[in-house]
């Protein structure tokens, strides 16, 4: 939310910051070098388990450097063990003090080994991760290229690799490998943690080749720089692009103004959809915890129902369809990338017979984001007459959520001056489309 990048790459910069005060520690041996690094490295892994993976980077740098020594067991302690554990200590005992252990427990560790497994065979998992590394080949090809041959390099000079660095470095390579395989799924953002390593790699290359002969020296320089250079230029020609150009927002901002001045003191507002920035364009906490709902509506890359269903939690599903009819929001936005195939669960399923049944429908906006892709907002009111909204119908719950969505644009479609699909908004700097139809109520979301 604070850089609108994915996790993994943050974690990068703190796992560069990581591999930096390790190798610096093996020149110098200054003992805070290798404290910070344990620190850092206490914080990596709080934000993703599977960066536990790069804890024996610590102990392996220590005991290359010191070897096995019973007085150096409490400099051990002192230097790595403690620092390591200062951070998840303290985040574990708040964990502890808000009665939120066992939650904890089952969501990092239950969860992806049960239901993550469950939706989808170790097989398929497997491909999908492996697939995945198709991106680096996609999306950075000279980078990898001159990471390879800085491997390369490292393997021919055996000294090197026989070294402490050269141990590091290796270690470094094959940890690096595991959060990705251990992903499960076919997202670029999943093979970014090979980025420090391949980093080092390459300029592992640029160094071995500076003392080749000069006719070898001028290609790999020119093809070294290109990368860097290609993103560069691509990125000024995009944003000399109208899409770029013009872009102010796909409609989250519109969104977040007409609910500011909608809502009351003591009302709340619900996001259904991936955009949990809008609570703080509203300064509000989410009125409940599922801000994200993949535990109850898993994401776009499991497709089939059953799989779905599989990846869903029941209890927490439960939980989410009493909370809807016993404490239901005043306000509930959805949010879609227009035309989207919609998948199926049943916490979303149960959200749609809810609005049919309890809601009404105030405010509708077409925009679009920077890839140009078309994106549906709206703002749903809840009606009046009742505290508590009313259970979804058993024949309406049993529609599926695709039949739902089209229900819905089909009403839209028909009225309250959607934009058409004919093409003619050409300019992306998105507008209010829809209408303020407060006083008409849809007979389905």
């Amino acid at each position: 939310l604070t850089t609108g990048f994915y996790i993994q790459y943050e974690l990068n910069a703190v796992l560069s910051c990581i591999l930096a005060l390790i190798l610096w520690y093996q020149k110098t041996e200054q003992a805070y070098l290798l404290s910070s690094a344990s620190l850092l490295m206490g914080l990596l892994f709080t934000f993703d388990q599977r960066m536990l993976v790069f804890l024996p980077l610590l102990p392996l740098i220590y005991l290359l450097q010191h070897g096995i020594s019973a007085k150096r067991i409490p400099l051990f302690f002192r230097d790595i063990l403690l620092p390591l554990l200062c951070i998840p200590a303290a985040l574990l005992f708040l964990l502890w003090f808000a009665g939120t252990w066992e939650e904890f427990v089952f969501q990092v560790y239950v969860y992806p080994k049960e239901y993550r497994v469950a939706s989808q065979s170790m097989t398929a998992m497997l491909y999908e991760s492996l697939r995945s590394h198709s991106f680096l080949i996609q999306d950075t090809p000279l980078f990898l290229f001159v990471s390879i041959i800085g491997l390369i390099a490292l393997l021919q000079k055996t000294a090197l690799l026989r070294s402490r660095t050269g141990y590091v470095l290796m270690l470094t390579l094959l940890l690096s490998s595991i959060p990705p395989l251990a992903g499960g799924r076919y997202y670029a953002y999943y093979v970014v943690t090979y980025y420090p390593i391949m980093t080092l790699f390459a300029a592992l290359a640029i160094e071995s080749l500076l003392s080749t002969k000069r006719m070898l020296r001028y290609p790999f320089f020119l093809i070294s720089i290109l990368q860097p250079c290609f993103a560069l230029v691509h990125t000024y020609v995009l944003l000399q692009k109208p899409p770029f150009l013009e872009f102010t927002n796909d409609g989250i901002f519109t969104v977040a103004a007409v609910l500011k001045n909608r809502l009351q003191p003591g009302e709340t507002a619900f996001m259904w959809g991936y955009r949990p920035e809008l609570y703080l364009l509203l300064d509000q906490i989410a009125p409940t915890r599922f801000v994200n709902q993949m535990m109850i509506h898993p994401d776009g890359n499991i497709e089939e129902r059953e799989d779905r269903i599989a990846h869903s939690v029941s209890a927490y599903v439960a939980e989410f369809k009493e909370w809807l009819e016993h404490s239901p929001p005043d306000y509930i936005v959805t949010f879609q990338f227009h035309h989207e195939h919609q998948l199926y669960s049943e916490a979303e399923e149960y959200l749609y017979g809810v609005l049919r049944s309890s809601y009404t429908q105030v405010f509708d906006y077409q925009g679009q984001d920077a890839s140009q892709r078309k994106t549906l907002f709206r703002i749903y009111q809840r009606l009046n007459d009742s505290s508590a909204v009313e259970a979804p119908a058993s024949d309406s719950s049993s529609a599926s959520s695709s039949e739902s969505a089209s229900s819905e644009d089909a009403k839209l479609s028909s009225g309250s001056g959607q934009r058409n699909d004919s093409g003619e908004d050409s300019g992306l700097a998105p507008k209010v489309t829809g209408k303020d139809s407060s006083t008409s109520s849809l007979s389905s979301p």
